[in-house]
Formats: structure tokens, sequence, C-alpha cells
């Protein structure tokens, strides 16, 4: 679960740089090329350690881990009553595989709105962590972010990785609206 969630995270982050950048023009309404700057400003930040670390990517994982831990009780004790039933002989066989098809549904009910709920969680964190990156870029002066685990890094030195300064910018940001509650109908964790 952490792992996917983490992916998705960082995809997300790979998606934002590349559409970070300048927009770029046609060739029909292009001015020429902009002369490169003499000392661009290059700096690296690890974002699967920012998805571990930053208390939005934490309190999102909570939520995921919490919703999840709930989910799965329900699902585990309505699969024990099953079990208790099928062992006593005491529904018809009919109501027995009626009840677990229930569950299977259920379960897979259960699968959706996780996967749901990862997309708004990341979808929350690149809310927060875009127009970060963009407003820490502008006032340092920052012309290219990379981050440091992607293979296209050959090289990035520990002088350059500004990934402290961007999971405390980031602690400080107000945390973005959490996400709609779900549609009636839906799987939710019992209190």
């Amino acid at each position: 679960m952490k792992k996917t969630f983490a992916l998705i995270l960082v995809a997300c982050f790979a998606l934002a740089c590349k559409t970070a950048g300048p927009a770029a023009t046609s060739a029909s309404g292009s001015k020429g090329a902009k002369p490169p700057k003499a000392n661009p400003v290059v700096v690296v930040v690890d974002v699967e350690r920012i998805m571990k670390e930053a208390k939005l990517a934490k309190g999102l994982q909570e939520e995921l881990k919490t919703w999840a831990e709930g989910m799965q009780g329900q699902l585990r004790t309505r699969a024990e009553e099953i079990q208790k039933a099928e062992a006593a002989k005491s529904k018809p066989a009919k109501e027995i595989e009626a009840q677990k098809q229930e569950l299977f549904q259920m379960q897979q009910m259960a699968k959706q709105e996780f996967q749901g709920r990862q997309e708004a969680a990341a979808d929350r964190m690149k809310k927060a962590f875009d127009p970060l990156m963009r407003t820490l870029a502008k006032d340092n002066g920052w012309d290219v972010i990379l981050n440091k685990n992607e293979q296209v890094t050959i090289f990035a030195s520990d002088a350059i990785d500004q990934t402290d300064f961007v999971i405390q910018s980031l602690d400080a940001a107000p945390a973005p609206a959490p996400a709609a509650p779900a549609p009636e109908g839906t799987p939710q964790p019992k209190p």
C-alpha cells in the first residue's frame, strides 16, 4: 500500500516537473530562442524522501492506512460470520453462497474505493507540492529542479540537495482541503 502510494506521488511529481517548465512556442510565433542563462541554478530534491518525511505525505498515508485497516476489519468480520454459519450449517447453502457473493462484491468495491482514495491523496499532495516548487524556484533563483532518484540524474552533489528545505517548506504550508466524502453506497469503515 505504501509503495503504491509513493509510486503514485512520484509519478505525479514527475508529471508536474515535465509540465512545469516554460510553455513551448510554435516556430511561426517564436521570436527566436531565448539565450541560455550563463550560470543556471540546478537543485536536486529527493522526492521519495519528501513523500516519506513531509507532514502532509505522512498524514495522507495515515488516512489511507486507517481507512484500509477499518475496511479490512469489516471484511474479516463478515467472512468470519459466513464461515461460522457454514460450519454450523445454521443457514441454507443458497443463503451462504449469496453471502459469499456479497462479500466478494464488498471486497471489489473496497479495492475500487481504496484506489480512488489513493488518487485523491496523490492529487492533494500534487496540489500542495506543485505550486510550492514553483514558488521556491522563483524565490530562490532555481532554474532546474531534479528528482535525485530519477534515472535521468547522472550525478547530484549533496551540496545542491534541497530536500530538507522543501520538506520544511511543505510542512509549513497550509494543507489542501480533504477530498469530498465518498458517494453513498460505498463501503466506509466503522468508527
